[in-house]
């Protein structure tokens, strides 16, 4: 048995690298922020979407993208 540690069962395991296994992430990444951010503009400050702000951000910085969030 070689290596150790957790076998990625979801094929969407590894967010970090930046290749395409469904899709391409980078962009998913960015169109789910901005639609996020429309609907917030549409919608108000709502739990649900601080919530889900926070995770796309974190998802972006993961990704390298900080400075797609400040535009």
């Amino acid at each position: 048995m070689t290596g150790s540690g957790k076998r990625p069962r979801n094929k969407i395991y590894i967010v970090s690298k930046r290749r395409s296994i469904t899709g391409d992430k980078i962009s998913n990444a960015k169109k789910t922020f901005e639609k996020l951010i429309r609907r917030e503009k549409h919608e108000g400050k709502t739990a649900w979407l601080a919530d889900a702000l926070t995770k796309a951000t974190a998802r972006l910085k993961k990704m390298g993208l900080e400075n797609f969030t400040k535009n």
